[in-house]
């Protein structure tokens, strides 16, 4: 059984972790339609590739954000910080093939 003390703890680290997955959410959602509307490349495969990239992220940083609790808090924060570094990685090699385009 938990204390009082205990369970604001622990609502305070699923807070904590609940808003960055909301935010990083939201930053790749945001990027995904600015995307659509203007592709930051002419080569079609990176574009495409860019845009399911940020868009399997965005859809796991709201899961995350939105099935955490207290009993899986701590596989979801490994779930999302190992997704946010996928992510830019898988971002910043796609980056690199389209530069090797041109």
């Amino acid at each position: 059984m938990t204390t009082n003390a205990n369970r604001l703890v622990i609502d305070r680290y699923l807070t904590g972790l609940k808003t960055p997955s909301l935010f990083y959410g939201l930053a790749s959602l945001s990027a995904l339609v600015l995307n659509l509307f203007f592709p930051f490349s002419e080569n079609n495969e990176s574009v495409r590739a860019f845009q399911l990239t940020l868009f399997v992220a965005a859809a796991f940083h709201f899961l995350i954000c939105f099935l955490s609790n207290v009993g899986n808090y701590r596989i979801l924060l490994f779930a999302l910080i190992s997704t946010v570094l996928i992510q830019g990685a898988v971002m910043n090699k796609i980056n690199a093939s389209d530069m090797a385009y041109f």
